[in-house]
């Protein structure tokens, strides 16, 4: 799984680079054989069992549930046994380290072995040792918290020397590692296992930190300004009567001075000097230094003193812990008041006349940003049960708020679990969404991780205790995780299963979601359900792999209060209406209505099995990937608005690209029959000119035909003229249709005829066919080319050799083109 753990370093027992490596010691799972196809009568009586327990929680009184070998769902199965594995935890915890408040051990032991070990033999060898050193000290701390980890290396390192049973040089050098890295480790630090006060520690280490690292450069200032005071009141006893007295002036000479502190006194007042302080300006300066000394150990770098206000003091309660920051706010307001009115007074400028009015008004609102920051928040504890009753109003109250009030609310429960039966009634606890719905708010920080990424949590906590304002830290610390399951592991399986995704909103980063809202730490956040690759071994003995999602029915499936939502069906049952429960959760209400939803799982024996889910179960996934997929429309992922916004402006710009077309289309039709009718009407006037002829003086002659004239005596007689008084014309030659002849300012320059026969057609100089010679090829091929021409404009008339053989038949199928 992702999220469980760190990224980095190496596994004691795996290839160097590799972590939270899943143990192979329990095998690689097995697919069953495939069970006999069942009869139909069969088949439908399994289906028919299959939806009384989907619908109505019931099975066959012959297969109850398989849970003896302890199934688990098939992603987890590998990380049944932790003990090999290298995972987050134990933390070392350290107050005293502000930029490394919480870490994990491993980055601590990866830290002293980039320092101590090289990459030759004895640096891998002491590599080696230094990691199964640390796997024992994980184990040590099993339910253990608190101890140093020095005392905890020196006990694994005694366990270890006694374990290894090595002798002679193998027992040296072992020894020899081991103490090499011990005198290189310099963190030192509290070490704490994942448990159900993990978070508070993790909380109250970074708020301890934060605190000193705040308070660094302000407690050297606050030293010097409450000595500087001092040096105001010296000053003014210096000059007055009680500092001249010879009982005075003997303790401050001391006992072996021999001068005559008589004399002295004497000599000193009759001198002259200048006057002290006023009663006023005295009484006000002894009051400034009692109130800055009072607060003076809150501000201590080191470990604090006695002060009214304890820093990393955790409240569990909202209204104690707002009458509590009103409290300290007044405090605060006094103390910075002194602070100002101190640094006039060290410098001599302070007037009562301008200064006495504007402090007695000072409050809260008169604090600078870094004044404020030098508030001490209140931090809060508690966990989602304190939600109950006006819980919940008081909070976001809170929230809604401008009091720097921290709050740590652990998420027990992310579901509800109703009354037992044989499918208690499951519902979402709000308390895993109100990290989500705190965010509506706009004004407190808010973030929400699982223990299992306590980098990620120390990091966010960090930076919550530095947000001006409220803050609100959800930890995801499941309690009702079973099947052997490790802490922090089951808090991991609660972020994957979308029930507490990661969430981070910080308004300080800008006005705007896309700068606040942070979703980034989520495992593969732009899917629905995690997915990851499941690699087994089918039931014909082969390697394979396939893809699985992580959905909140692998969750449920853990908690043995909601044993009843599932059924470990046995192979023989399985139908082929069974549908991953992503796959159907994917599918459209139509398909999926006639599938049975199922998850994978993996038992004890490496068996791979099926146990079907429940519809409360599946109703509940459906629940967190609305849940989870409107989240991720807040952060900006995949917007339903920007999806419809894009498909109304795709379907504008297809409408609009649609009318232009048509527009065109239009216009191209108008200008074409426009230039079809000129054309036609050009042609007309032609042949009509050809055919008609010109008529001159009322006597109509023909026009001469081309050079391809008919052959033969087939001109008509002359036609004799009317008696007329203009001359008589020359007879004219007459026109003959029995040529071929093609009309040329149609060709479209197709070039079907020319490349049927390139010595009878030819084209002009505008590329426009026409007749070059109709004697150079036979009639058959004048024919072909008229039936070829797409526009029939090639008329082959009569043939030119009656004689040609077949030309009967070809001159047929001349007819309809003359």
């Amino acid at each position: 799984m992702t999220g469980a753990a760190p990224t980095n370093g190496p596994a004691p027992d795996a290839a160097e680079g590799t972590f939270w490596t899943p143990s192979t010691e329990t095998g690689q799972p097995v697919e069953p054989e495939a069970a006999p196809e069942n009869k139909p009568a069969d088949a439908n009586r399994i289906l028919d069992e299959l939806r009384a327990f989907y619908g109505l929680g019931k099975r066959p009184a012959n297969t109850g549930n398989s849970d003896g070998a302890a199934p688990l769902p098939a992603l987890l199965h590998a990380y049944r046994d932790l003990a090999r594995v290298r995972h987050t935890y134990p933390l070392l915890l350290n107050a005293d380290n502000p930029t490394a408040a919480v870490r994990p051990l491993t980055a601590v032991i990866d830290e002293l072995l980039a320092n101590v070990a090289g990459d030759d033999d004895e640096g891998r060898q002491l590599r080696h040792n230094v990691l199964r050193l640390e796997a024992i000290m994980r184990s040590m701390l099993d339910g253990r918290d608190g101890e140093r980890l020095s005392l905890v290396w020196d006990r694994a390192a005694a366990t270890l020397f006694e374990t290894s049973r090595l002798t002679g040089d193998k027992a040296t050098a072992l020894r020899d590692n081991i103490a090499a890295a011990r005198k290189a480790l310099v963190a030192d630090g509290e070490l704490v296992a994942c448990g159900p006060n993990t978070g508070a520690r993790i909380f109250q280490t970074c708020a301890a930190a934060s605190w000193r690292a705040c308070c660094e450069s302000w407690s050297t200032e606050l030293d010097g300004l409450i000595r500087q005071l001092q040096d105001v009141l010296s000053a003014d006893f210096s000059r007055s009567d009680a500092a001249m007295t010879p009982e005075h002036l003997g303790k401050t000479l001391g006992t072996d001075s021999d001068l005559d502190v008589e004399a002295m006194s004497s000599l000193v007042r009759s001198a002259p000097h200048g006057g002290g302080l006023s009663d006023a300006r005295r009484e006000r300066v002894l009051g400034l230094i009692a109130t800055l000394t009072a607060l003076q150990p809150l501000f201590a770098t080191g470990t604090p003193g006695s002060t009214p206000i304890q820093p990393t003091q955790v409240w569990d309660d909202f209204a104690a812990a707002s009458e509590e920051h009103a409290r300290r706010m007044r405090a605060m307001v006094a103390f910075f008041r002194s602070a100002r009115i101190a640094r006039l007074e060290t410098r001599n400028q302070y007037r009562e006349a301008a200064h006495d009015a504007y402090f007695a008004s000072f409050g809260e609102r008169n604090l600078t940003a870094d004044e404020l920051a030098l508030c001490p928040p209140v931090l809060v504890r508690v966990t989602d049960d304190a939600l109950s009753g006006d819980g919940a109003a008081r909070l976001f109250e809170i929230l809604g708020g401008r009091a720097a009030i921290k709050v740590l609310l652990e998420v027990r429960s992310p579901y509800r679990v109703g009354e037992d039966g044989l499918q208690p009634a499951l519902s979402i606890n709000w308390a895993g969404r109100l990290a989500g719905m705190a965010t509506s708010l706009n004004n407190a920080y808010v973030t929400q991780v699982p223990l299992s990424r306590a980098d990620v949590l120390s990091a966010r906590i960090a930076g919550g205790l530095r947000y001006a304002g409220p803050a609100l830290f959800c930890v995801g610390a499941p309690s009702h995780v079973g099947r052997g399951i490790a802490p922090h592991l089951a808090a991991a399986a609660t972020a994957e299963a979308r029930f507490t995704p990661l969430i981070n909103f910080d308004p300080s980063r800008g006005d705007t979601l896309a700068d606040c809202f942070d979703l980034s730490d989520n495992p593969q956040n732009e899917r629905t359900w995690p997915v990851e690759t499941f690699a087994y071994r089918g039931a014909d003995d082969k390697e394979a792999t396939r893809e699985l999602a992580f959905t909140p029915a692998d969750l449920l499936f853990l908690d043995d209060r909601t044993a009843g939502h599932f059924w470990s069906v046995p192979a023989s049952h399985w139908h082929v209406a069974m549908a991953p429960l992503a796959d159907m959760l994917a599918m459209p209400a139509a398909e999926a209505a006639g599938k049975i939803p199922f998850i994978l799982t993996v038992d004890r024996d490496n068996r791979i099995g099926r146990a079907v889910v429940s519809h409360g179960v599946t109703e509940l996934s459906r629940q967190c990937r609305t849940c989870w997929h409107a989240l991720r429309e807040s952060c900006g992922i995949e917007s339903s608005f920007a999806r419809r916004a894009v498909t109304a402006e795709r379907e504008r710009l297809a409408q609009e690209k649609e009318r232009e077309i048509e527009a065109i289309e239009k216009d191209y039709v108008a200008q074409l029959e426009q230039d079809v009718g000129e054309l036609t009407r050009e042609i007309v006037q032609r042949i009509a000119g050809q055919l008609l002829g010109a008529e001159v003086g009322g006597v109509v002659t023909m026009p001469t035909m081309p050079a391809s004239a008919p052959r033969g005596d087939t001109t008509a007689a002359p036609t004799e003229a009317p008696a007329v008084s203009s001359p008589e014309p020359e007879e004219e030659e007459k026109v003959s249709f029995d040529d071929p002849y093609i009309d040329t300012p149609l060709c479209t320059s197709c070039n079907e005829c020319t490349q049927l026969n390139n010595r009878v057609f030819g084209y002009n100089s505008n590329k426009q066919a026409e007749i070059k010679d109709a004697t150079a090829g036979p009639y058959s091929d004048i024919v072909r080319a008229a039936e070829l021409c797409p526009v029939h404009i090639i008329h082959p008339g009569k043939p030119a050799n009656p004689g040609e053989p077949g030309v009967e038949e070809w001159v047929k199928r001349a007819a309809q083109y003359n």
